[in-house]
């Protein structure tokens, strides 16, 4: 009997209308975080459940703002993930709609020979990944935002919630805690997208740890350099390679918990091994007995 995963149409839709809301609520926190740099507002004290706060700089206020930001997509994102352990999530139906859109005038696939169904299908996927890059980045447009372009701003508001020192003399302070935690979960990123897309690339059944690590490495290595203004060679990359040794240390040590327990599995499984292939030496020979006959 075929097992069928358990897929709720209703639960679906009441994920995606929460995900379109909490999508606009985080929205609406960047742009306030925005007009609030633009504008430099500066107030005097801030009341939230009959708390008062005191917020003596407009930078200060918007790396708040920002970090607020950051923390409802931690949010979307855990609800993403508790959504699919507990559902089975497909994009079914949109594949369906770009196959339709791919077909042009003529609605169907009877009668097409097998090179004009292969162009249908490659117009069909480029439709699908061009919508769903467009779907990226409306989604993340805050957080690319915020976590590249507005990252001193944001290590303020983390050095105004936290009481830590991320900016020195106007510059980000690269040895601060904050830094260093946040340029390793940037990278934590840029590795899974990078081993994506080689997947992508170069098939599933490709051994590509290394290549993949070292491929992040030097692209984030070159990407960290530029956006920070810093020299490649002596600054960015012995930094970044420290930091691609501790993710692939990381990585490994589930494999290293479970080595263990797999190596006394499969020892308990030898004298069975043992055991079956000598009743099928057995039966082999019984057969071959019976077959020469009498």
């Amino acid at each position: 009997m075929a097992i069928k995963p358990r897929f709720n149409d209703s639960a679906q839709e009441k994920v995606s209308d929460r995900l379109d809301k909490q999508l606009a609520r985080v929205y609406l926190i960047w742009l306030v975080g925005i007009i609030v740099g633009a504008i430099q507002l500066r107030p005097e004290k801030v009341e939230y459940a009959g708390i008062s706060y005191v917020i003596d700089s407009p930078e200060r206020l918007q790396g708040i703002i920002f970090v607020g930001c950051v923390i409802y997509y931690l949010a979307i994102v855990a609800n993403i993930i508790l959504h699919g352990l507990q559902n089975v999530t497909t994009d079914r139906a949109l594949k369906r709609r770009y196959i339709y859109a791919a077909l042009g005038k003529k609605r169907t696939l009877l009668g097409i020979d097998p090179s004009a169904i292969y162009l249908i299908r490659l117009n069909a996927r480029l439709l699908y990944a061009t919508a769903m890059t467009i779907l990226f980045f409306v989604a993340f447009l805050p957080l690319l935002h915020v976590l590249l372009f507005q990252q001193q701003t944001f290590l303020v508001g983390i050095d105004a919630i936290f009481h830590t020192t991320s900016i020195k003399d106007g510059h980000v302070n690269l040895d601060a805690p904050a830094t260093i935690l946040l340029t390793l979960l940037l990278m934590v990123v840029w590795t899974a997208l990078v081993k994506w897309v080689s997947r992508k690339a170069f098939g599933p059944k490709v051994e590509l740890t290394i290549f993949v690590n070292g491929l992040a490495l030097l692209t984030f290595a070159f990407l960290d350099s530029r956006l920070r203004g810093q020299e490649l060679y002596s600054q960015a990359l012995p930094r970044d390679f420290a930091l691609q040794i501790t993710i692939v240390a990381i990585a490994f040590v589930p494999t290293a918990i479970v080595w263990p327990f797999q190596l006394w599995f499969r020892v308990q499984l030898v004298p069975v091994l043992v055991r079956l292939a000598y009743v099928k030496w057995k039966l082999r020979k019984a057969q071959q007995k019976g077959q020469k006959g009498p």
